[in-house]
């Protein structure tokens, strides 16, 4: 039964671009077991990169920031999404 909920939750956080942080964090907080989350998320398909890096240049476009204040906002809203800090340099680059 609790597979079945994850499943379906994690492809809801999938289609709104959110990254395997996020997913984790609020699946949790709705009472499902730790060690289910993660059972879950690795049988999900998803480069987490590649949508790292699509919710970056449909953001804030193509260029790589230039300053440092650009490139903290850019960094902020994928963490806010959920991606970790691998993921986010790798979308930055």
């Amino acid at each position: 039964m609790h597979s079945i909920g994850i499943t379906d939750l994690i492809e809801k956080h999938v289609r709104k671009k959110h990254g395997p942080t996020r997913i984790k964090q609020e699946i949790r907080q709705k009472g499902f077991p730790q060690e289910l989350v993660e059972q879950a998320l690795e049988k999900v398909d998803v480069d987490w990169y590649a949508m790292a890096r699509e919710l970056k240049v449909s953001k804030f476009g193509d260029e790589m920031p230039s300053e440092a204040k650009e490139k903290n906002k850019q960094i902020r809203y994928l963490q806010y999404k959920g991606f970790s800090m691998d993921m986010i340099f790798e979308a930055l680059s």
